[in-house]
């Protein structure tokens, strides 16, 4: 049983068996065998955890873009911002400037059922589903425009947080590193002790994320997927084996 950081918890007894045999097989001393896997895993961890490539209002992106656009998407939909600038009426392009929220609040009750209120981040975390995201509009609007923005821009910085957190382990395990993810490495780590006698290797993710329901499906779904590949590449090899010694 491994144990992620903030609880996450998981059983790695028939990974660590499939891993035994592949080193077995492969001729592969402890230390060799836990750096190839560990790298390998590494990999599919990045993959696994968001953000992902994929279609945001309608348009289609790779994993960073896509990342960048949920959460700009996700904070207008707990608190849209007010821009003067798009209304053709100067006296209520006028209220929004002076971030009167009262005053703002009576005027759009004439003719919208938007609640107006000063911009917190508040207001995006908590309308937030256990998973991240924020499922839906949740009929807010704010006169802050330019702190609002400075909000989307800070959250923006930290898409691939989580994702950086496992290409720590990536780049000190050999393995290739995507050039956006950099900026991420200092959440994660790897605690390399292959050259003890029971040799070991430990990848930690420190990011917020990896403490979530939604990192514990992940972590498992990674080593399922690569406990797999590994299993299949021993049964080739045990059939490789079988033929060779005429009894396939």
């Amino acid at each position: 049983m491994s144990e992620l950081a903030d609880g996450v918890r998981v059983d790695t007894s028939t990974f660590e068996a499939a891993m035994n045999q592949f080193i077995a097989l492969k001729k592969l001393t402890l230390a060799e065998g836990l750096r190839l896997q560990a790298g390998l895993l590494a990999d599919e961890l990045v993959r696994d955890t968001p953000p992902q490539a994929g279609t945001v209002t309608g348009k289609s992106y790779g994993a960073r873009k896509a990342g960048e656009a949920r959460v700009s998407r996700d904070i207008r939909r707990a608190v849209r911002p007010l821009d003067p600038r798009q209304w053709t009426s100067d006296s209520m392009a006028e209220l929004i400037r002076s971030k009167n929220v009262e005053a703002l609040q009576t005027a759009f009750s004439r003719f919208s059922p938007l609640r107006i209120l000063p911009f917190s981040p508040g207001l995006h975390q908590e309308a937030r589903s256990s998973e991240g995201a924020v499922e839906k509009d949740k009929g807010r609007a704010t006169p802050d425009m330019a702190e609002h923005v400075a909000y989307v821009k800070r959250m923006k910085a930290r898409v691939g947080l989580a994702k950086g957190g496992w290409a720590a382990s990536q780049k000190a395990l050999g393995r290739r590193v995507q050039n956006w993810l950099t900026a991420h490495l200092r959440y994660g780590r790897l605690i390399d002790h292959t050259d003890r006698p029971e040799p070991s290797l430990t990848m930690e993710n420190d990011a917020h994320w990896a403490g979530s329901r939604l990192a514990d499906i992940t972590v498992r779904k990674a080593m399922t997927r690569r406990e797999g590949r590994m299993r299949r590449w021993i049964e080739g090899a045990l059939a490789a084996q079988a033929r060779k010694a005429g009894l396939a």
